[in-house]
């Protein structure tokens, strides 16, 4: 299991390689222009606050991934809520920058690879959980 990419963030141009499921051999791109956010009321009401700073501002975001391997092509629907974070540019220069992290995707990629003798039933409760795993991240994988 690679612990990395499952707490990685997407941008509009960068969706973590996140293992397809349907083929077992691709991973997920996104999908060109298909990211799409929009800002919460309550972030946009934010700006009008004499203290307000960037990293107030938070999103609800849609896109689509699709499986790299020329013969699977399978499309993911993500789901998820971002913000504006601070980059670092050059020379000691900062800018800002989306990001966007996942909530929910559709289907859900396995989080790691099943033994070859795993039973079916097995398979899929696990499958079940893994579809709650970023609504439910509680998990510090991190560690």
């Amino acid at each position: 299991m690679d612990r990395h990419i499952w707490t990685q963030e997407l941008s509009t141009h960068h969706c973590p390689p996140y293992p397809c499921n349907v083929c077992g051999k691709g991973t997920l791109a996104l999908v060109k222009n298909s990211l799409i956010c929009k800002e919460t009321v309550e972030s946009v009401r934010s700006h009008g606050h004499d203290e307000f700073d960037f990293d107030w501002i938070s999103y609800a975001f849609t896109a689509w991934a699709q499986c790299t391997h020329p013969s699977c092509k399978q499309e993911f629907a993500i789901a998820g809520t971002g913000g504006v974070a601070p980059q670092y540019v050059s020379n000691d220069e900062w800018g800002y920058e989306d990001y966007f992290a996942p909530k929910f995707c559709y289907p859900m990629p396995d989080i790691f690879k099943f033994p070859a003798k795993c039973p079916d039933d097995v398979k899929e409760e696990l499958r079940a959980a893994f579809a709650i795993f970023w609504s439910s991240r509680v998990l510090a994988l991190d560690d």
